[in-house]
Protein backbone atom coordinates (compact mmCIF):
# COMPACT_ATOMS: atom_id res chain seq x y z
CA UNK A 1 0.00 0.00 0.00
CA UNK A 2 1.82 3.42 -0.91
CA UNK A 3 1.49 6.12 1.22
CA UNK A 4 2.31 10.07 0.50
CA UNK A 5 2.69 13.48 1.85
CA UNK A 6 1.10 15.94 0.18
CA UNK A 7 0.98 20.10 0.46
CA UNK A 8 -2.21 20.89 -1.40
CA UNK A 9 -4.29 24.11 -2.28
CA UNK A 10 -7.79 22.89 -1.87
CA UNK A 11 -9.37 24.76 0.64
CA UNK A 12 -12.37 22.41 1.04
CA UNK A 13 -9.68 19.20 2.20
CA UNK A 14 -8.64 19.99 5.47
CA UNK A 15 -5.31 19.27 6.77
CA UNK A 16 -5.34 15.73 7.91
CA UNK A 17 -5.00 12.04 7.51
CA UNK A 18 -6.80 10.47 4.54
CA UNK A 19 -7.17 7.06 2.42
CA UNK A 20 -7.07 7.23 -0.91
CA UNK A 21 -10.12 5.19 -2.90
CA UNK A 22 -11.83 4.80 -6.12
CA UNK A 23 -14.69 6.89 -4.54
CA UNK A 24 -12.82 9.76 -3.19
CA UNK A 25 -11.16 10.13 0.10
CA UNK A 26 -11.64 9.23 3.45
CA UNK A 27 -10.25 10.61 6.33
CA UNK A 28 -8.91 8.77 9.78
CA UNK A 29 -7.40 9.80 13.20
CA UNK A 30 -6.22 6.83 14.11
CA UNK A 31 -3.75 3.12 13.56
CA UNK A 32 -7.10 1.51 14.16
CA UNK A 33 -9.22 2.89 11.98
CA UNK A 34 -6.98 2.78 9.04
CA UNK A 35 -5.50 -0.80 9.72
CA UNK A 36 -8.93 -2.09 9.46
CA UNK A 37 -9.74 -1.40 5.47
CA UNK A 38 -5.68 -2.27 4.75
CA UNK A 39 -7.47 -5.48 2.97
CA UNK A 40 -10.02 -3.70 0.92
CA UNK A 41 -9.00 -4.18 -2.98
CA UNK A 42 -11.06 -0.46 -3.34
CA UNK A 43 -8.04 1.45 -1.36
CA UNK A 44 -5.01 2.87 -3.41
CA UNK A 45 -2.97 3.86 -0.15
CA UNK A 46 -2.98 6.96 2.43
CA UNK A 47 -1.69 10.21 2.64
CA UNK A 48 -1.15 12.62 5.00
CA UNK A 49 -2.39 16.13 3.42
CA UNK A 50 -1.55 19.70 4.83
CA UNK A 51 -4.05 22.69 3.58
CA UNK A 52 -1.30 25.44 2.49
CA UNK A 53 -4.18 27.39 3.59
CA UNK A 54 -3.74 26.83 7.20
CA UNK A 55 -0.70 29.49 7.14
CA UNK A 56 -3.13 31.85 7.29
CA UNK A 57 -4.08 31.14 10.88
CA UNK A 58 -0.48 30.97 12.30
CA UNK A 59 -0.19 34.86 10.69
CA UNK A 60 -0.79 36.75 14.45
CA UNK A 61 1.66 39.15 13.55
CA UNK A 62 2.31 40.43 10.22
CA UNK A 63 4.31 43.55 11.32
CA UNK A 64 7.07 41.10 12.55
CA UNK A 65 6.59 37.89 10.09
CA UNK A 66 9.59 36.93 8.12
CA UNK A 67 7.97 33.71 6.13
CA UNK A 68 11.17 31.41 4.34
CA UNK A 69 9.47 29.33 1.28
CA UNK A 70 11.58 27.66 -0.99
CA UNK A 71 9.11 28.44 -3.45
CA UNK A 72 8.28 32.60 -4.13
CA UNK A 73 4.73 33.49 -4.66
CA UNK A 74 4.37 34.68 -7.86
CA UNK A 75 5.01 38.31 -9.30
CA UNK A 76 4.83 40.03 -13.16
CA UNK A 77 8.45 41.07 -13.49
CA UNK A 78 11.00 39.55 -15.24
CA UNK A 79 13.61 41.14 -13.15
CA UNK A 80 11.10 39.03 -10.26
CA UNK A 81 12.69 36.46 -7.23
CA UNK A 82 10.39 34.37 -9.40
CA UNK A 83 11.68 34.31 -13.10
CA UNK A 84 12.52 30.80 -14.89
CA UNK A 85 14.21 30.66 -17.97
CA UNK A 86 14.00 27.32 -19.76
CA UNK A 87 12.69 25.23 -22.50
CA UNK A 88 9.45 23.94 -22.70
CA UNK A 89 9.01 20.08 -24.83
CA UNK A 90 5.49 20.82 -26.93
CA UNK A 91 3.52 18.41 -28.72
CA UNK A 92 0.99 20.27 -31.40
CA UNK A 93 -1.36 18.15 -33.49
CA UNK A 94 -2.31 19.97 -37.20
CA UNK A 95 -5.53 22.36 -36.92
CA UNK A 96 -5.53 22.79 -33.09
CA UNK A 97 -4.10 25.57 -31.32
CA UNK A 98 -3.95 24.17 -27.88
CA UNK A 99 -0.84 21.70 -27.61
CA UNK A 100 0.10 19.26 -24.88
CA UNK A 101 3.10 20.08 -22.58
CA UNK A 102 5.82 17.47 -22.37
CA UNK A 103 7.50 19.10 -19.07
CA UNK A 104 10.31 22.00 -18.71
CA UNK A 105 14.00 21.90 -18.21
CA UNK A 106 16.35 24.74 -17.08
CA UNK A 107 18.32 26.55 -20.07
CA UNK A 108 21.40 26.08 -17.80
CA UNK A 109 21.15 22.44 -19.33
CA UNK A 110 20.05 22.60 -22.77
CA UNK A 111 22.28 20.58 -24.88
CA UNK A 112 21.48 22.01 -28.68
CA UNK A 113 23.11 19.47 -30.19
CA UNK A 114 20.89 16.56 -28.62
CA UNK A 115 18.17 18.99 -30.32
CA UNK A 116 19.27 18.50 -33.59
CA UNK A 117 20.11 14.96 -33.09
CA UNK A 118 16.93 14.12 -32.53
CA UNK A 119 15.48 16.51 -35.50
CA UNK A 120 13.47 18.58 -33.02
CA UNK A 121 12.89 22.15 -33.65
CA UNK A 122 13.79 24.90 -31.66
CA UNK A 123 12.38 28.42 -31.04
CA UNK A 124 13.70 31.13 -29.28
CA UNK A 125 11.48 33.63 -27.30
CA UNK A 126 9.50 35.99 -29.67
CA UNK A 127 9.78 33.30 -32.60
CA UNK A 128 6.46 33.12 -34.91
CA UNK A 129 6.14 29.32 -34.12
CA UNK A 130 2.20 28.77 -35.77
CA UNK A 131 4.25 30.29 -39.07
CA UNK A 132 7.08 28.08 -39.23
CA UNK A 133 5.61 24.35 -37.35
CA UNK A 134 4.15 22.89 -39.94
CA UNK A 135 6.71 22.70 -43.11
CA UNK A 136 7.53 19.28 -41.91
CA UNK A 137 3.73 18.25 -43.21
CA UNK A 138 2.87 16.07 -40.28
CA UNK A 139 -0.16 15.67 -38.24
CA UNK A 140 1.82 15.59 -34.94
CA UNK A 141 4.68 17.74 -34.31
CA UNK A 142 7.14 18.24 -31.28
CA UNK A 143 8.82 21.31 -30.98
CA UNK A 144 10.79 23.11 -28.12
CA UNK A 145 10.03 26.45 -26.97
CA UNK A 146 12.22 29.05 -25.00
CA UNK A 147 10.48 30.93 -22.31
CA UNK A 148 11.59 33.25 -19.82
CA UNK A 149 8.34 33.96 -17.52
CA UNK A 150 7.32 34.30 -13.79
CA UNK A 151 6.63 30.72 -12.57
CA UNK A 152 6.01 31.76 -9.01
CA UNK A 153 3.22 30.54 -7.12
CA UNK A 154 -0.06 31.99 -7.54
CA UNK A 155 -1.56 30.46 -4.31
CA UNK A 156 1.16 31.88 -1.77
CA UNK A 157 0.16 35.45 -3.44
CA UNK A 158 -3.49 35.07 -2.32
CA UNK A 159 -2.12 34.09 1.20
CA UNK A 160 -0.13 36.65 1.60
CA UNK A 161 -2.48 39.33 0.55
CA UNK A 162 -5.53 37.40 2.64
CA UNK A 163 -3.20 37.50 5.53
CA UNK A 164 -1.74 41.18 5.51
CA UNK A 165 1.63 39.81 4.61
CA UNK A 166 1.84 41.75 1.45
CA UNK A 167 1.32 44.95 2.46
CA UNK A 168 2.73 44.18 5.94
CA UNK A 169 5.04 41.51 6.57
CA UNK A 170 8.75 41.40 6.81
CA UNK A 171 10.73 39.22 4.53
CA UNK A 172 10.13 36.41 2.20
CA UNK A 173 13.43 34.73 1.00
CA UNK A 174 13.31 31.88 -0.91
CA UNK A 175 14.93 29.85 -3.44
CA UNK A 176 14.03 27.15 -6.47
CA UNK A 177 14.51 29.44 -9.31
CA UNK A 178 17.88 29.51 -9.74
CA UNK A 179 18.04 31.99 -12.68
CA UNK A 180 17.07 34.54 -10.19
CA UNK A 181 19.92 33.66 -7.44
CA UNK A 182 20.56 37.50 -5.47
CA UNK A 183 17.84 39.12 -6.76
CA UNK A 184 15.90 41.24 -4.25
CA UNK A 185 12.82 43.72 -4.51
CA UNK A 186 9.94 44.64 -2.69
CA UNK A 187 6.37 43.75 -3.19
CA UNK A 188 6.12 46.07 -6.38
CA UNK A 189 9.36 45.03 -8.23
CA UNK A 190 11.38 47.25 -7.09
CA UNK A 191 14.79 46.74 -6.42
CA UNK A 192 15.97 46.55 -2.99
CA UNK A 193 20.28 47.25 -2.48
CA UNK A 194 21.80 45.02 -0.69
CA UNK A 195 22.97 45.45 2.82
CA UNK A 196 19.92 48.39 3.08
CA UNK A 197 17.29 47.85 5.67
CA UNK A 198 13.96 47.80 4.73
CA UNK A 199 10.39 46.18 5.70
CA UNK A 200 8.69 43.90 2.73
CA UNK A 201 12.05 42.61 1.38
CA UNK A 202 11.68 39.53 -1.41
CA UNK A 203 15.19 38.25 -1.98
CA UNK A 204 16.10 34.59 -3.54
CA UNK A 205 19.06 33.74 -1.71
CA UNK A 206 20.94 31.56 -3.80
CA UNK A 207 21.53 28.15 -5.26
CA UNK A 208 24.21 26.28 -4.03
CA UNK A 209 24.93 24.48 -7.07
CA UNK A 210 26.39 27.54 -8.44
CA UNK A 211 28.05 28.19 -5.14
CA UNK A 212 25.64 31.37 -4.22
CA UNK A 213 24.08 32.09 -0.80
CA UNK A 214 23.24 34.77 1.62
CA UNK A 215 22.84 36.03 4.97
CA UNK A 216 19.46 37.87 6.24
CA UNK A 217 20.07 40.59 8.88
CA UNK A 218 17.26 41.48 11.15
CA UNK A 219 17.16 44.95 12.87
CA UNK A 220 14.05 45.39 14.93
CA UNK A 221 11.21 45.81 12.27
CA UNK A 222 13.81 45.95 8.98
CA UNK A 223 15.89 43.56 7.25
CA UNK A 224 18.60 43.68 4.67
CA UNK A 225 20.50 41.00 2.98
CA UNK A 226 24.15 39.88 2.18
CA UNK A 227 24.52 37.95 -0.56
CA UNK A 228 27.29 35.58 -0.46
CA UNK A 229 29.25 33.74 -3.44
CA UNK A 230 31.07 31.16 -1.89
CA UNK A 231 33.95 31.00 -5.24
CA UNK A 232 35.37 34.15 -3.57
CA UNK A 233 36.43 32.30 -0.95
CA UNK A 234 37.29 29.31 -2.18
CA UNK A 235 40.02 30.38 -4.79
Amino acid sequence: MRGEYQIGNNENIPSGKYIMTEEGLIRFDSLDEYLRVLGDRRIKGAMQYINMYDLKKHVTNPEGTIMVCHIPRKFDSLEGVDVAHFFESREYERGKDEYESKGVFPVSIFNPDIARRDNTPVYSIGDNIKAEMWKRGSEKLRVLVEQKTNRGNNDLKKIYDESGLTDLGLAFPSAHFHESSHRAHDKDGNPVVENTFVRGLYWNSGCLDQRLFGMLHVNEYKVSYQNVNLRDYLR
